[in-house]
């Protein structure tokens, strides 16, 4: 046998071999989106025996004249496609924040309405351009703070201190932060020592109010404060403190140490480092109230010491 036939007899052993071997594949038709499958039976099950087996369900795409109850059609997975930007949109302006829309710039040429009430209502604010800053004004959670700076012996101070303080902050006690400065236009001399408006007396009493704020918070320092302010102008400043001692009676020990020591000294220092750092506005006359750090003009100052309980009702309505 030549090499040729040889060669040519192997050939047609393997041919025939993979014919021997070959399955077809499932059907598939892409056009319809899915296929089918012959689902596998024991092979010693007999045509009857196979009948008996439950129908599928018919694909509802499938005719009925092409049905075969031992088929089985799975579904194919559509093609993935990107969202488009309407997709997008459609998403995003379900968001509650995406229902706010602001303006950079104010939708009326000529903002009429005074500053005090560009934050009364989304018109105003949106008329004047500030709808951003009043909607971040009311979702903030920091807490409104009032700082009082005075003297001591000034009259207007011991006015305001002792009949308009105590019941503003008993009728606002939780809504706001109040901070009692004892300083007012004070000065510190080359020497190290202070120099008041009102003399050395109204030094130590600065310095005595501010050992009391010290030691004790806010709410309890206002009650002795108050009794001090009263009777400061007709006793001494160890007097007073007498008079006033029943507020103190735990700690009273601890501010007489604190007004006869270095410390006192130090708490005024503080004291005039909190006066003279307030922006933008210096201080030039007292009472001065600070609202959030923040000086005011003079003249506002004066509107805010006459109307603070009717300020404070409108300011703490938009911070809580």
């Amino acid at each position: 046998m030549s090499f040729t036939t040889r060669t040519l007899a192997v050939v047609t052993l393997v041919v025939q071999i993979v014919q021997a071997n070959y399955r077809p594949p499932p059907y598939s038709d892409h056009s319809r989106q899915y296929q089918y499958h012959q689902p596998s039976y024991p092979r010693h099950q007999t045509p009857a025996q196979r009948q008996q087996q439950p129908h599928r369900t018919q694909h509802p795409s499938t005719p009925a004249s092409q049905y075969d109850p031992y088929r089985h059609a799975y579904t194919t997975q559509p093609p993935y496609r990107h969202p488009t930007a309407s997709t997008y949109y459609a998403q995003y302006k379900n968001y509650p924040h995406a229902q706010t829309q602001y303006v950079s710039q104010p939708a009326n040429p000529i903002c009429d309405i005074p500053p005090d009430l560009w934050c009364d209502s989304p018109q105003s604010a949106q008329q004047c351009g500030v709808q951003r800053q009043c909607d971040s004004l009311r979702q903030s959670r920091r807490p409104l703070k009032v700082t009082l700076i005075y003297e001591a012996l000034c009259p207007f101070c011991q006015k305001f201190i002792s009949n308009q303080l105590p019941a503003i902050f008993n009728k606002f006690q939780g809504q706001f932060q109040l901070e009692l400065v004892p300083w007012g236009n004070a000065r510190i001399m080359r020497d190290g020592s202070f120099s008041c408006n009102h003399g050395q007396k109204e030094c130590d009493a600065n310095r005595l109010q501010s050992c009391v704020l010290d030691i004790l918070s806010v709410k309890l320092a206002l009650p002795f404060i108050v009794c001090f302010e009263r009777d400061i102008g007709r006793f001494s400043v160890d007097q007073a403190l007498q008079s006033c001692s029943a507020f103190i009676r735990n700690q009273y020990r601890q501010i007489k140490e604190c007004y006869d020591g270095y410390r006192g000294q130090e708490l005024q220092r503080l004291a005039a480092q909190k006066t003279l750092n307030t922006k933008p506005n210096p201080i030039m006359e007292v009472p001065y109230l600070l609202i959030n750090d923040y000086t005011p003009s003079i003249d506002n100052n004066n509107l805010n010491v006459l109307m603070l309980p009717q300020l404070l009702a409108k300011w703490t309505k938009m911070y809580h």
